[in-house]
């Protein structure tokens, strides 16, 4: 009766001990299953965070087209010293292509071709002299600016600063003139603008009617750029005394001096 009584005391421990050890097996499986899980869960959003930081590195070194077109308020120097006349501010335009090509995080090269307007208005004498000339000089050229430029974030948006050497080749344009003599007689003349190695070698007397072909020099430039378009004003500074048969003496006069606005769209 003894040994029956001892034998059921085992077999009642061995189940409990078998159903401690299910219960253990559970829970380890049950863990075993959620650390699957989180490493799984882990795994994907690693993989999500490399794919946007991929993508993000992608962006900032992708290179764009900027369309480009604005407003040009041109002058010429009038002194020796580089001085400019205020009322001889020429209204023009520009259009273009430009393309950015990043070089590091916050900097990039900016290249490309624009067609330009240039030039000046002159007056010599008054109103009401025995001889008075007004004259509108526009030019045209095609301009190839080659910037570096820093982007600095602000925002949403960028702040844009930048500076570099441009170089510009004249190719059409249009010297109006207006004489008034004694008695307010008055002669018009619109002759086309001569460049050297022109055909044409009758250019008016008055006004920047006889330049040369070529002009260089640098442009310093700023403004903001968006997700889809740029705000910038330039300011360019020709080293080309523009006159046919001068020399680029240390002498600042007859060189541009231009203020641009522009607006361009991110291709």
């Amino acid at each position: 009766m003894t040994l029956k009584v001892e034998c059921n005391k085992i077999k009642t421990n061995l189940f409990n001990i078998q159903e401690s050890m299910e219960e253990c097996l559970y829970f380890v499986a049950s863990i075993n299953k959620t650390m699957k899980k989180s490493l799984v869960y882990t795994c994907v959003c690693l993989l999500l965070a490399m794919q946007v930081n991929a993508q993000g590195r992608r962006a900032k070194v992708e290179s764009y087209f900027i369309v480009k077109a604005g407003m040009n308020f041109s002058n010429v120097t009038a002194t020796n010293d580089g001085r400019i006349d205020k009322a001889n501010v020429l209204n023009a335009f520009h259009v273009g292509l430009l393309v950015d090509l990043p070089l590091a995080k916050f900097l990039s090269f900016q290249g490309g071709l624009l067609y330009t307007g240039k030039g000046t208005k002159t007056e010599v004498g008054k109103p009401g002299d025995l001889l008075y000339v007004k004259t509108t000089s526009n030019p045209m050229y095609i301009e190839m600016p080659l910037n570096l430029v820093a982007k600095l974030p602000l925002g949403f948006t960028k702040v844009v600063v930048g500076a570099g050497p441009y170089g510009a080749i004249g190719i059409a344009g249009s010297n109006n003139v207006e004489i008034q003599t004694t008695g307010n007689a008055t002669a018009y003349s619109n002759k086309e603008i001569v460049f050297d190695g022109d055909s044409n070698t009758n250019p008016s007397p008055y006004g920047f009617g006889n330049l040369k072909r070529f002009d260089y020099g640098m442009n310093i430039l700023g403004g903001l750029e968006f997700s889809r378009f740029t705000a910038t004003v330039n300011y360019s500074i020709g080293f080309t005394n523009i006159f046919l048969g001068s020399s680029n003496t240390k002498s600042e006069i007859n060189k541009y001096r231009i203020i641009s606005f522009s607006f361009g769209i991110i291709l």
